[in-house]
């Protein structure tokens, strides 16, 4: 940080997070806001006054949600997407990944590795939703990740829980 008022700052939104129990995103903050000096005034007492704006950084975020129960289903940060490379090894961006989507017992790793898509390099990994060793259709879990910052940029799952001897239903 630049002066004192942004360190507070920074110290302030970091309390805060965790008071909601999201200190884990506080890792986050300096890629969603920065804060910029406006002015500095002396004081009468020896003293300094920083006024500071913040400012958010990077474009869209869209997040969606399960209506029922309030869960994020996905989210993307588009700003986290640009510049990505194969900086960060392979095994680190995985360690990232599973600690970001915390997959349970039933996940069953369905791929991870660099990729490119267009003009981005991005770390992808993939699990899919396994019960008894059979399939559940549809369902996975997956996080794209950004090499050169080491960040994950998007989470998407669809993950639900069959219930047991229901006959299948054909649409």
């Amino acid at each position: 940080m630049a002066n004192p008022a942004e360190d507070w700052l920074d110290a302030f939104a970091r309390r805060e997070l965790a008071l909601r129990g999201e200190d884990e995103a506080a890792h986050f903050l300096a890629d969603f806001v920065s804060l910029v000096t406006m002015a500095e005034e002396p004081l009468p007492d020896g003293g300094r006054r920083w006024i500071v704006d913040r400012l958010q950084n990077h474009g869209e975020c869209s997040v969606r949600q399960n209506a029922v129960t309030g869960e994020a289903i996905s989210w993307y940060v588009e700003g986290l997407a640009e510049d990505g490379d194969e900086s960060h090894p392979a095994g680190d961006m995985l360690a990232l990944a599973t600690a970001t989507l915390q997959p349970p017992e039933d996940a069953v790793p369905a791929g991870a590795g660099y990729e490119t898509q267009g003009d981005r390099t991005l770390f992808r990994a993939r699990w899919r939703h396994e019960i008894g060793g059979i399939p559940v259709e549809g369902d996975y879990m997956e996080a794209l990740v950004n090499g050169r910052h080491g960040k994950v940029f998007a989470v998407s799952r669809r993950w639900r829980q069959p219930r047991p001897g229901t006959p299948g239903t054909e649409r």
